[in-house]
């Protein structure tokens, strides 16, 4: 039978350094600043992507706190729970940095794939967190060459969103998952309130249950990555005997 459940839980630990930083930050004007370097130096911030995820703790060598190693470090941690087998085949989709997946390496998962479609991000991601790495755009209307049912486990940090993946594109990334197998998303409520996107999301995993595509469906409340605001983390389980082919069961 089809489940969709909600965990209201943070269960989540800061370590005492993480604690500290959170003590003595002002986080509103954290995101500002942010925010106002993004905007106001868009061309800087292309020409020099780089620096600037390092000195924002978005870098997997930066040694630095940030509401982002410790969002992405959360969200790891949820995977870890529920995907118990270290060795499974997994793909971070929209990988970015790969924080995330240094994360999951640091959690003892072995076999991480990844795709993101922006060279200077792949050139920011350091050797050895994955596997293959597919330079690919996912969209609904843009299949990607992975083969159907390649992963365990596929798992978006901070790529689905209003205006990036969009919610039509969810059977695409089903597609890549074996059947029984995890599907797991980072969605923060900010992006989670745009009304052509909450909604639309929502739609589409109850259609996802009804169908059978999915068998379950768990939403739990975490911490995102861009300023420690509250976030959803859904848990789908991928139906057993469901092979989706190019978004279409």
């Amino acid at each position: 039978m089809s489940v969709y459940s909600t965990i209201q839980s943070r269960k989540f630990v800061l370590t005492k350094e993480e604690a500290d930083y959170f003590a003595n930050q002002d986080m509103k004007q954290y995101v500002n600043m942010i925010a106002m370097h993004r905007n106001q130096n868009t061309k800087d911030f292309a020409e020099d992507r780089e620096t600037y995820y390092y000195e924002h703790g978005e870098h997997p060598c930066c040694p630095y706190i940030s509401p982002y190693t410790v969002g992405l470090r959360a969200f790891a941690n949820i995977i870890s729970t529920f995907v118990s087998d270290k060795k499974c085949q997994m793909i971070d989709i929209a990988a970015g940095s790969g924080l995330l997946g240094f994360e999951m390496k640091k959690l003892g998962f072995e076999n991480i794939d990844g795709l993101e479609p922006l060279e200077d991000m792949i050139n920011m991601q350091i050797s050895g967190i994955y596997g293959k790495l597919y330079r690919e755009l996912i969209s609904k209307e843009t299949p990607t060459s992975i083969p159907t049912g390649s992963y365990d486990c596929a798992v978006v940090g901070a790529g689905i969103y209003a205006g990036h993946i969009e919610a039509d594109a969810l059977p695409e990334i089903i597609r890549y998952v074996k059947p029984g197998g995890f599907i797991i998303l980072n969605i923060g409520d900010y992006w989670y309130r745009f009304k052509q996107f909450g909604p639309a999301l929502e739609t589409k995993l109850q259609q996802c249950l009804e169908t059978g595509v999915l068998e379950t469906v768990i939403k739990q409340r975490t911490i995102y990555m861009y300023n420690c605001d509250d976030a959803n983390v859904y848990i789908l389980k991928k139906g057993s005997n469901k092979i989706i082919e190019n978004g279409i069961e």
